[in-house]
């Protein structure tokens, strides 16, 4: 938990999303934790529960953000 590690990758952006979401092959990567639970609504309807870990660093293009996946 105490070592930083970084994943560089090209991601496709969703302006109307609320919620980052990473594959669960990424989040092992990072060492990430579930730490719990959400219920995802999908743009096509889909509803599912899905893991909810974090808080990740995002950089995009110089710019930070902290955010749950």
């Amino acid at each position: 938990p105490n070592q930083l590690r970084y994943y560089e990758t090209e991601a496709l952006i969703d302006t109307g999303a609320v919620r980052t979401v990473i594959s669960m092959q990424i989040a092992q990567q990072l060492g990430l934790r579930i730490r719990g639970q959400q219920q995802a609504k999908y743009a096509d309807g889909r509803q599912e529960m899905v893991g909810l870990g974090g808080p990740i660093l995002i950089e995009i293009e110089g710019r930070e953000t902290a955010e749950l996946v």
